[in-house]
């Protein structure tokens, strides 16, 4: 009896879906692994500009604190002209650009209860929609919030600013605290 032996190589069903099968797998744990990724890098990049709008909002206070102290109008005209609208439990934003645009170096605070900021793309700059127009909205919303210190002899204020968005379905917020004084 004569036996032909075959040489013919190849891969056999059963190789192949083997193969098959840790291909797939592979692919999936990279997709994953980048999906996650992109989640997280976008939740950074709005916590991080949260955390500016945040310090933003509490430097602005600062500003307009000096400006009175500065002008000779002093700590109780500052605190008296924001008393209304900042010291409320909703607490107000400020319109920066308003500022610039005047040239005045005085901001107006605003109050109500939209508190949606909107961004000019070429300049960088935020501010509360009804003030100067700017091109987009965003999903942040900026309150400042002026607290009286328990001891009205330490003629100082707690700054709360605290800003909230919408990261997917789910809200946000980032609070940051800093305490000013009467510096004179």
């Amino acid at each position: 009896m004569n036996y032909v032996k075959q040489t013919t190589r190849g891969f056999t069903v059963v190789e192949t879906l083997m193969a098959l099968t840790v291909f797939s797998m592979v692919v999936v744990a990279l997709v994953t692994v980048s999906s996650s990724s992109v989640t997280n890098v976008n939740f950074m990049r709005n916590r991080l500009t949260a955390s500016y709008l945040g310090q933003e909002g509490i430097e602005v206070v600062r500003n307009i604190r000096d400006g009175y102290i500065a002008s000779g109008a002093g700590w109780d005209s500052f605190v008296a002209t924001f008393d209304n609208q900042c010291m409320s439990e909703s607490g107000c934003d400020f319109e920066p650009m308003q500022s610039i645009a005047q040239g005045d170096g005085m901001y107006s605070a605003t109050g109500g209860s939209e508190c949606t900021l909107q961004t000019d793309d070429a300049s960088g700059y935020y501010s509360p929609l009804g003030g100067i127009t700017f091109q987009r909205r965003t999903p942040y919303c900026r309150r400042i919030q002026f607290v009286p210190l328990s001891d009205p002899a330490e003629h100082g204020l707690k700054i709360v600013s605290t800003v909230t968005w919408q990261d997917g379905t789910t809200p946000k917020t980032l609070q940051m605290v800093d305490y000013i004084y009467e510096w004179q």
